[in-house]
């Protein structure tokens, strides 16, 4: 994960609220901590019953899910995402795993997710994507 690449700072009035879903902390805490960089608010989740405790209190503008979030290869992440999108349509939503079926790649994209990626990315490919789809949501 590389920190480079250009800055895209939302006023503060603009705070984006985003929710990332990781069970990696060697992904989870820099991806965080580049997001924050950008301005974003950001809440984590390890497991998707933490994901799903945090939805049922904020509104997220976006939300970054891996689909295993589990050792077993479970796949919390499109639960989250199920869960979602239940509670509110407006949450844009980046689906990224490193280990994705063409099953699981088709339930997300049914599910609504805006994308749907293979780790590793960019981080500022991955919050140029972000800015993209949340923008593709407004117009």
């Amino acid at each position: 994960l590389s920190m480079e690449g250009p800055s895209a700072a939302p006023s503060p009035l603009n705070m984006r609220q985003l929710l990332l879903l990781d069970d990696e902390e060697a992904i989870l805490l820099p991806t965080a901590k580049y997001f924050r960089s950008l301005g974003w608010t950001v809440d984590l989740a390890r497991e998707a019953e933490e994901g799903e405790a945090l939805i049922s209190h904020r509104h997220y503008d976006l939300a970054i899910l891996d689909v295993r979030v589990t050792r077993f290869g479970g796949t919390g992440g499109l639960e989250l995402l199920r869960e979602i999108r239940r509670r509110e349509r407006r949450t844009s939503v980046i689906v990224l795993s490193a280990y994705m079926s063409t099953d699981m790649e088709a339930e997300a994209r049914a599910l609504g997710a805006a994308a749907v990626l293979r780790k590793p990315q960019s981080l500022p490919d991955l919050a140029h994507l972000a800015l993209t789809v949340m923008e593709g949501r407004r117009g």
